[in-house]
């Protein structure tokens, strides 16, 4: 059986970095429902590129979470085990 949850994209961790309510209160509220949170491998990549340094990759907790996913096609059209946020 598959994982569910959610797969964030970039926008979303930004949001999340940079303490968006409605970000932090979507992702608490996934906690509270016991819904896992996810990132794509792109997502990590992406990220990371508009870093200055990878000093700074250690002090933000999502890049150091271990959830991330390979995305593939499968992923990308299985609607009912992860759902997409984006904004």
């Amino acid at each position: 059986m598959a994982e569910q949850g959610y797969l964030m994209d970039t926008n979303i961790a930004i949001g999340m970095v940079d303490g968006d309510p409605s970000i932090l209160n979507f992702i608490k509220q996934a906690a509270d429902d016991r819904q896992r949170i996810y990132f794509s491998v792109v997502t990590e990549c992406e990220f990371i590129s508009g870093l200055a340094s990878e000093e700074e990759v250690r002090h933000i907790p999502f890049l150091m979470s271990g959830r991330f996913l390979e995305v593939t096609s499968r992923i990308a059209q299985d609607e009912y085990h992860v759902k997409v946020l984006r904004v």
